[in-house]
């Protein structure tokens, strides 16, 4: 919609000023230059500018259209591991969590992934998951994902004992908070009134008191780094079942599974941060 409105006005604006420019005897005048950017268009007329003055629309106009038009950040969370500390009972090794952002083409890539569904003659509600789906499964979703436009975060948090202690680590809620803190951290450069979507599985009490912890810890006077937490299933959610392939890749890679990189390959430009920590 915006692209159209942008197109269109640049049409109306290059016919006024071709209409200008064929009347080299009119009468000076003043052009007002509508632009969400800094752009003057000096250029567009300079062979009559003794007849025409530039001037810029008022700042509190053009704030107002900025606002309307800006684009919508999503960022999407999940997680591969558990936070479990018994490594040696069969909990994972690391604990990983993704943050994925989208600022344009979101939707884009959720097409993408209805329409592979189709594709593999799935039904409307599978879901796609890393650690359940087979190779070929895994190749032919990482195709499909790969041409779009997103970046992506990671932390994988060491478990061993050796390397991760203090009471921070003691119960799952406050290991799960810390991480999630990391990763967030990581991406707050690039974060501006974003709308994050966590999977809503779990316990829907801690889900809710997250939300309000990461708010609190992230967000300040002078910057709102996140506008909005919602709770969606990943079961319905086609950008959460991408966070979950982005983890867990990153999960196999901090493991050195002797296939990683088969998978890797295909996020490896995405990749904005990944933290392992701690070494």
């Amino acid at each position: 919609y915006e692209k159209k409105i942008i197109h269109r006005n640049q049409l109306l604006f290059k016919n006024r000023s071709n209409d200008l420019k064929s009347r080299p005897s009119v009468s000076a005048c003043s052009v007002y230059v509508f632009s969400l950017g800094d752009e003057t268009f000096d250029d567009e007329f300079s062979d009559i500018r003794q007849n025409v003055h530039l001037s810029p629309i008022p700042e509190a106009i053009i704030r107002v259209y900025r606002r309307i038009f800006r684009k919508i950040m999503l960022v999407f969370i999940d997680e591969a591991g558990d936070t479990d500390r018994k490594i040696e009972g069969g909990s994972s090794r690391f604990f990983v969590i993704s943050l994925v952002l989208f600022d344009e083409e979101a939707n884009a890539c959720d097409q993408r992934i209805s329409l592979l569904r189709r594709e593999l003659k799935f039904s409307e509600n599978y879901e796609f998951h890393f650690t359940e789906n087979s190779k070929r499964i895994r190749i032919e979703f990482l195709k499909a994902i790969q041409p779009y436009n997103f970046m992506y975060f990671a932390v994988a948090l060491n478990k061993d004992d050796q390397k991760l202690w203090g009471p921070g680590f003691s119960t799952k809620e406050s290991f799960y908070k810390y991480t999630c803190q990391m990763v967030f951290t990581n991406a707050m450069p690039y974060l501006d009134e974003a709308i994050v979507i966590l999977d809503k599985s779990g316990n829907p009490e801690f889900r809710s008191r997250l939300a309000k912890y990461l708010k609190k810890r992230l967000n300040k006077d002078n910057q709102r780094i996140i506008k909005k937490i919602k709770q969606q299933k990943s079961s319905s959610n086609n950008l959460l079942q991408l966070a979950d392939y982005i983890s867990g890749i990153i999960n196999r890679k901090s493991l050195d599974k002797k296939d990683w990189h088969e998978y890797y390959k295909y996020i490896a430009p995405r990749e904005i941060w990944v933290q392992v920590w701690p070494k």
